[in-house]
């Protein structure tokens, strides 16, 4: 007995061994998790197979199993699994108790991907499986109490699974498994040899933990949102880049014509005009203006130039996919930028719009897009702004067809 253990055991962690070694070879193509591990208990219910007078209740205590299991991709997969039973008698039927063990090998269709769940739901799934096993039953009382019975099984059933997070989910399944070449009734008695064919009803309530480093695991992997995520996140990272100033002169590299310049005149790091000479024109235009000298008030012109960027969107606060937390050093940049401008000029006022993608409910998003505006005015007072200067809201979902892109905080001053 304890040899037949330890060979099914050594098979199944062969299996998980060899599919860990080959998930390895492929793992950077995948943009979900593969491996899960499941545990699950419950109640059992055997049939057909019973001497006279035995029998269990309708619904009989107890069944554990623990199991895992690889997919290949979102829509099949294979699992191994362990299962005890025990199996006693009912409060109207005569005393007996035995161990029942199986081992099997089986096949996983994710159904909810298959018929496509994604489009109405984001937390519930359905799994079939089915396969072949190994079967030990042992009863503990009865003529035969010192016999263990060993035969193949067919094992198949569903799997329900509500997602508690992007590592766990509880599952609930309900099972049944064929034995073949059964000896021994449950009871442990003997009613014609090899003629008994034992069916066991399984149900069980666990839960499945996801391995692995990406966010989400193949049960819940849908290729066509990923798809649109994806192509958002290029377009962001497309504005991103334009709002980089390498040179300092408050002008967003792609929009600069000359370096160190704002419309041909030197600016300092607040985009303010440069006059070294104190000669009342602007440094860089000494050499094509003839000598004429530019107004006092040039500089006022730089600043409202500052001002139309920030008020046209050009300056932006990006933020990661569902996320209320400020992205990346662009985007703190942009705040280094709004906060500046802010100090240098006193008496403006600005106002934070909050936008989210169309991803998900619109209440939600509703209320995401007012998180954004309110994580950056935080942001603004961290840096020294009056709370009382800045005013928020969150203006929720912007489609595809508009003209700037979602997740973001636009400026408006005042």
């Amino acid at each position: 007995m304890k040899k037949t253990l330890l060979l099914v055991g050594a098979l199944s962690i062969a299996f998980i061994s060899q599919t860990k070694a080959q998930e390895a070879e492929v793992q950077t193509a995948k943009p979900y998790n593969q491996w899960s591990i499941e545990a699950g208990a419950g109640f059992n219910k055997p049939v057909h197979a019973w001497t006279g007078g035995y029998n269990t209740e309708t619904v009989s205590p107890y069944t554990l199993n623990v199991g895992a299991r690889y997919m290949f991709n979102e829509f099949v997969g294979l699992k191994a699994m362990f299962s005890y039973d025990n199996i006693e008698s009912g409060d109207d039927y005569l005393d007996f108790e035995s161990k029942f063990y199986t081992y099997s090998l089986e096949g996983v269709a994710n159904l909810g991907r298959i018929m496509k769940f994604e489009s109405w739901t984001k937390t519930l799934n359905v799994l079939g499986h089915a396969g072949l096993g190994y079967s030990r039953l042992a009863p503990e009382t009865g003529m035969y109490n010192d016999k263990v019975d060993q035969m193949l099984n067919f094992r198949g059933g569903v799997t329900g699974e509500v997602k508690l997070s992007d590592k766990f989910a509880l599952t609930g399944d309900v099972s049944v498994l064929a034995n073949m070449r059964q000896d021994l009734t449950w009871n442990g008695g003997v009613d014609n040899h090899n003629s008994i064919q034992g069916i066991l009803f399984n149900g069980t309530v666990g839960l499945v933990y996801y391995m692995g480093k990406a966010k989400v695991h193949a049960d819940w992997y849908d290729a066509d949102l990923q798809g649109q995520i994806n192509a958002l996140d290029g377009r962001v990272t497309a504005v991103e880049g334009n709002q980089n100033d390498a040179d300092g002169d408050g002008v967003a590299d792609y929009l600069d014509k000359e370096a160190n310049t704002a419309s041909g005149a030197i600016v300092d790091t607040h985009g303010v005009a440069v006059d070294k000479n104190d000669n009342g024109m602007a440094d860089s235009s000494e050499s094509y203006l003839d000598n004429t000298y530019v107004r006092k008030d040039a500089v006022v012109e730089k600043v409202d130039f500052l001002a139309k960027l920030l008020n046209d969107g050009y300056v932006s606060v990006f933020f990661d996919f569902d996320s209320s937390k400020v992205k990346t050093v662009s985007s703190k940049d942009a705040i280094n930028f709004i906060s500046t401008y802010l100090k240098d000029n006193s008496s403006v006022n600005a106002e934070l719009s909050g936008y989210a993608d169309e991803v998900g409910a619109t209440e939600y998003n509703n209320k995401l897009s007012e998180k954004r505006a309110q994580s950056v005015k935080t942001a603004l007072v961290e840096a020294g702004i009056d709370a009382g200067r800045i005013s928020i809201k969150g203006l929720g979902e912007v489609s595809d067809n508009a003209d700037y892109l979602a997740r973001r905080v636009t400026v408006k001053l005042k």
